[in-house]
């Protein structure tokens, strides 16, 4: 259906029509007024081109017919014979009204024939499986195909005439885009030329699109702007990255199989005998003190040693049905333990999910960990649980001092870390973790200072 009366296609004609009424009526009446030997005839003429704007083609001619009736009934009404200058002006009248009247047809048929290739040559671009986008020299969108509105999250009407690097280029990456298209423009890339640039969609998530452009130009061969085919290649690359970490998983267990074999047993070896010799030493508070500070040491080899085996061989999971309300508590009771000067406020609904409770746990207490330490062990940690569309969503805020820019894209590998002595393996597990249980971990950190952690995780199909 196209739409009742308040369609603009309907509100389209309505002013139409109505506009020439009030031009027919008055030229009209202007006829009658006028002497002998001079018509107003002429201005029906204004009526007919107001067809222009007509959504159907043949509305010039329906309106060119009524002029040409009441042409015909001015001269009965005045009782003027149609002969002399009068008959002559009014012939020339009705042959400039339907010639004009052709010519407005003539226009629509061939826009309409336009706007069919138009509708034709999109259909064959929406069915393209790339996206498809077409800028000016201004970096104005001219066009998107479905493909690219589906990649945007946006509709094609809010797309089209919006600058493409202001609006939908991250703004670290719009400098390299600009000078990408510069170049191509300025004839020194050659069109067909591949490049990987990020977009932002709608809902604010970053897509990695593989380019392909090429120059279109117009008479003169001079650039009108640029076309562009762009495929959406983010799981490709997430499975790339993914690959390659599992391939590093891979060597790291064949590295924890000889610290299993050549450091763990013999850690716990000369701890033991350590305990045993410590027996037999003098009571002096040196002594005790030197002993206390050698096992400290074991102590923290074999805590680096278990996170480096639990990181190389993940535990197995026993999912079940879990309130993720409880995990989160226990792993709080958890922190407190350790950090009596942290408050966690947790804020939420509770939600059931699908999981091993026993590693969950574990992840959100390496995640209350690190907020804690993000605080100096002093100060407030901030859990919120909401759920959002089929997944429910955590939030674990800190308000220290963050964490640079530059450090950003690296807290979830494997070995990377900040503090003395840490293994840079926490958050690795806990992304490892996470993603196992099918979900996600998103870090932030907020223009109001600190850091941001955001667990995703799926909600069960309703039953």
């Amino acid at each position: 259906m196209h739409g009742g009366a308040d369609s603009p296609r309907a509100r389209t004609s309505l002013w139409l029509v109505a506009a020439v009424a009030a031009v027919a009526a008055s030229t009209f009446a202007a006829d009658l007024h006028l002497t002998l030997g001079a018509s107003a005839a002429p201005l029906y003429e204004i009526a007919v081109l107001l067809g222009l704007w007509a959504p159907r083609r043949w509305f010039a001619a329906g309106v060119a017919a009524l002029a040409s009736g009441l042409i015909l009934a001015e001269a009965v009404v005045t009782a003027q014979l149609p002969v002399g200058s009068t008959a002559f002006n009014r012939a020339m009248t009705l042959l400039a009204v339907w010639s004009t009247a052709f010519l407005v047809v003539l226009y629509k048929h061939a826009e309409d024939a336009v706007r069919a290739r138009q509708r034709e040559a999109q259909a064959y671009l929406d069915i393209a499986a790339v996206a498809i986008v077409a800028t000016d020299r201004d970096g104005r969108v001219a066009l998107i195909n479905r493909k690219g509105c589906e990649m945007l999250g946006r509709a094609a009407g809010e797309v089209l005439g919006r600058r493409w690097l202001e609006e939908f280029v991250p703004p670290e990456h719009r400098d390299e885009a600009a000078a990408i298209l510069e170049r191509l423009l300025g004839g020194d890339l050659e069109s067909g030329a591949y490049f990987e640039l990020p977009v932002i969609a709608a809902s604010g998530e970053r897509r990695t699109i593989a380019w392909r452009s090429t120059v279109m130009r117009g008479e003169g061969g001079k650039a009108t702007g640029v076309l562009s085919s762009g495929e959406d290649i983010t799981e490709r690359r997430r499975a790339e990255e993914a690959a390659r970490a599992q391939q590093a998983l891979a060597r790291v267990g064949q590295m924890a199989a000889v610290v299993a074999h050549e450091v763990r047993n013999p850690l716990a070896g000369i701890r033991g005998a350590i305990q045993v010799l410590s027996a037999r030493l003098p009571s002096g508070e040196s002594e005790r003190g030197v002993v206390k500070a050698v096992l400290d040491r074991i102590d923290g080899l074999t805590e680096i040693t278990d996170e480096l085996l639990v990181f190389a061989r993940p535990r197995p999971h026993r999912r079940g049905p879990v309130a993720l309300r409880r995990v989160i508590d226990e792993a709080a009771l958890l922190l407190a333990g350790d950090h009596a000067g942290v408050t966690v406020d947790v804020q939420g609904d509770d939600a059931t999910v699908v999981a091993d409770a026993r590693i969950l746990k574990s992840a959100f207490f390496n995640l209350f960990l690190n907020a804690a330490q993000a605080v100096g062990g002093h100060g407030e940690v901030r859990i919120s649980i909401g759920v959002v569309g089929r997944h429910v969503h955590v939030t674990v805020l800190d308000r220290g001092p963050g964490i640079p820019p530059e450090w950003r894209e690296r807290v979830f590998e494997p070995f990377f870390t900040t503090r003395h002595r840490g293994t840079g393996l926490g958050l690795a597990i806990v992304k490892r973790d996470v993603e196992l249980h099918g979900g996600r971990v998103v870090l932030d950190c907020p223009a109001g200072g600190g850091t941001a952690v955001t667990v995703s995780l799926p909600l069960p199909p309703p039953v």
